[in-house]
């Protein structure tokens, strides 16, 4: 045998050893470090075109097994939060009108697909009204309207018959033979009129009606009625609500309930349930607030300053209209014992898919979206009140043609998987590396993650997590739990569900923080001073400033480091290290170098490189102009001087009532000064001028110093003076 073929079988032999041996150690891996290695998926695409599909499973690698520089979440099962209670909607009167409108067949085949645990989505949380609400296709009605004598607070003439005539009743009873599981929630959107100072039940064209103190018992006693009326007809109720959105002022049916009477009723019930002197002791759950994040922050939150209102309360519900969900953090880390409950808002899209993982991510243990079903012209709705998509649509003309929308077959990925109880664990909502979160009060974000997610664990030990593409594009990220990492890649617009077993064996291997930048990108001038830190002590942080990933040959940051720019966009990246730790995700930053307007000339004012505040809102002179200014605003703005000399700068200017003055500096000095004035309009716009003064050849940054109130800005101007 010649040596060249000799040589040749050794290296085949030593490639096949090499082969067997990663085989081998794949799997010990899987044998002796995990007994489940598939990850179960199902994704829903917000066109339709998937609708809770099963894919391929997933396999589990050994860590480092995919490339850093991707999307990466990672998981701790040994860290828990608040148990999961639920998902559904409502089942409010417009939605009973059109499933009545419905056949029999069409009706059961809706219910039991949105409903049953096994064969449909199994929602298990529904919200019905105690009485009208703003949604109804008939007139509002109490369960206790125009009583002889004008009132009734033994409540003898108290009736739910209208709601079993409206085949409420029936619907309801219907909903809990596909789901026995399934709990009810209730609320009232107006007590009887003759209760409140109005004497009617909406708010009409003065939107008020106020609840008159001295029938808070007969109230509680009221509810008392509707849940045993209820209870009699196979229904229990869960939990009640006080009251939905106390003190709200609208036109349709409401009841202004002031704080103090809140705390009362809270009282009062709590005191009438308990009691035999109606009936027998009533278990149903009572929660507090049921209105706006924001109204919780400002006022309602008080109700828990009452030591006997406190221990009475069973929980807190919201709704997410206006409002931080942070909001909700802090009532759980003020109150940790007092449940957290989303009992309205309808949201839609991948979007909405991400808001639903905020409210669990903010303790929620419930999500109820209000309106299940309206026909395709929004209807029946008597009250001034629109109405976006709801979660199923019937033909307006054809009612037994329907279309079950993808934000049903979207909160489905959390009911059909998540049982009751399960915890949710700790997870990072998305990756610092790629995506930002930029919150605003009313839910929309002005910046939202790409790619989000939340995880919970069943208790019989399966791993749910729900992750969101929110972009249009195709998305691969990486799950990193206990001993293991699988990645996967998601469509754009598409809802998924992972589904796996909890690991048997393994440690959980810690993931450094992943470094931030200070600043955190944006525009720039001449140069900036970055900094970097990682929360994870004695990380290092290696960094490159020319879009490359960083690795052991990149520069290690010791000290804040200068970039420099001019008309470019220099990009940043940096990683943390630690022994015996998962490297951190790449922080990327980019910062835009921007050119400086040439004085003497015209400068737009939202061509600002920082400020104070910024907002904009299109001009009736073209383009944009700011607004919103408040006294002590600044602008920054990057020039270069043409030429020293005597200078005077104009400014163009529409207020009403304005008052004030803008100041232009220059290093904390001020140049110039121009006073306001009212131009009676905010779009008529008229030119200011200041006096005389001296700039220097050169780059530099000029402040404008907004020292003035009720006015916008749509550009100024530096012209020389000779």
């Amino acid at each position: 045998m010649s040596v060249k073929r000799t040589a040749r079988y050794a290296s085949l032999l030593i490639l096949l050893v090499v082969i067997i041996a990663a085989c081998i150690a794949v799997y010990l891996w899987k044998g002796e470090g995990r007994d489940m290695v598939n990850v179960e998926a199902w994704y829903s695409t917000e066109d339709g075109s998937l609708v809770l599909e099963q894919q391929d499973d997933l396999q589990w690698h050994p860590p480092g097994g995919t490339a850093d520089d991707i999307r990466t979440f990672t998981i701790d099962d040994s860290v828990t939060y608040q148990p999961y209670f639920g998902i559904g909607s409502s089942l409010e009167e417009s939605s009973v009108y059109n499933l009545m409108r419905m056949g029999t067949e069409n009706r059961e085949k809706v219910l039991k697909y949105l409903l049953n645990p096994k064969d449909g989505l199994g929602w298990n949380v529904m919200r019905i009204t105690l009485g009208t609400s703003d949604f109804t296709g008939r007139e509002w009605y109490s369960y206790n309207d125009n009583p002889p004598g004008g009132e009734d607070q033994a409540m003898e003439h108290f009736s739910i018959q209208k709601d079993i005539d409206y085949n409420i009743v029936p619907v309801i009873q219907e909903a809990l033979r596909y789901n026995p599981e399934l709990k009810i929630i209730a609320s009232a959107w107006s007590v009887p009129g003759w209760m409140k100072d109005s004497g009617r039940l909406e708010g009409g064209p003065s939107k008020t009606g106020k609840m008159k103190s001295e029938y808070l018992p007969a109230l509680a006693l009221y509810y008392r009625k509707a849940i045993e009326a209820y209870a009699e007809q196979g229904i229990p109720i869960y939990a009640l609500t006080l009251h939905n959105e106390p003190g709200i002022h609208v036109d349709y049916p409401m009841t202004e309930l002031s704080l103090e009477q809140q705390i009362e009723l809270l009282k009062q019930l709590k005191q009438e349930f308990g009691s035999t002197e109606h009936g027998e002791v009533i278990h149903t759950r009572v929660w507090v607030n049921d209105f706006n994040i924001y109204d919780w922050e400002q006022q309602n939150k008080r109700i828990y300053d009452d030591a006997e209102a406190y221990a009475l309360s069973d929980g807190t519900a919201f709704h997410d209209y206006w409002g931080y969900l942070s909001v909700m953090t802090d009532a759980h880390e003020a109150h940790p014992d007092k449940p957290i409950y989303m009992t309205e808002r309808s949201v839609w899209g991948t979007r909405g898919a991400d808001r639903i993982i905020q409210y669990f991510r903010n303790y929620a243990r419930s999500y109820n979206a209000w309106v299940t079903l309206l026909d395709s012209r929004g209807k029946p709705n008597v009250s001034s009140t629109g109405a976006g998509r709801t979660l199923v649509t019937i033909d307006a003309d054809a009612p037994e043609n329907y279309t079950i929308n993808f934000e049903a077959h979207m909160m489905g990925h959390f009911s059909k998987f998540i049982q009751r109880g399960a915890l949710r664990l700790d997870s990072n909502y998305y990756d610092e590396s790629f995506d930002r979160h930029v919150p605003k009060m009313n839910g929309e974000e002005d910046e939202r993650p790409e790619v989000s997610n939340v995880a919970f664990k069943n208790e019989d030990g399966t791993i749910v997590m729900i992750v969101v593409n929110n972009s249009r594009e195709s998305r691969p990220f990486r799950v990193l739990y206990a001993d293991g990492e699988w990645q996967d890649t998601l469509p754009g617009k598409t809802v998924a569900t992972y589904r796996w077993q909890e690991a048997g064996k393994g440690t959980y291997k810690e993931r450094v923080k992943v470094p931030t930048a200070n600043p955190q990108g944006g525009s720039v001038f001449g140069e900036t001073e970055v900094s970097l830190v990682s929360t994870t002590e004695g990380a290092e942080i290696r960094y490159t400033l020319d879009g490359s990933a960083p690795d052991d040959s990149s520069a290690l940051y010791t000290e804040p480091i200068i970039v420099k720019g001019k008309g470019e966009t220099i990009q940043l990246r940096a990683i943390a290290r630690k022994e015996g730790m998962h490297d951190s995700n790449i922080r990327t930053v980019e910062y835009q170098f921007v050119l400086p307007s040439v004085v003497p000339g015209q400068i737009e004012a939202e061509g600002y490189l920082a400020a104070s505040s910024g907002r904009t809102e299109p001009s009736s002179e073209g383009g944009l102009n700011i607004g919103w200014i408040q006294r002590g605003d600044w602008l920054d703005y990057p020039v270069y001087v043409r030429d020293s000399g005597m200078y005077r700068v104009s400014y163009r200017v529409a207020g009403v009532n304005a008052e004030g003055s803008i100041e232009l500096q220059d290093g904390g000095k001020t140049l110039a000064d121009a006073g306001l004035e009212d131009t009676g309009g905010w779009q008529k716009w008229i030119t200011i001028q200041s006096g005389p003064f001296i700039l220097v050849e050169g780059e530099r940054v000029l402040r404008l110093h907004l020292n003035g109130t009720s006015f916008n800005l749509n550009w100024f101007k530096l012209e020389r003076v000779e």
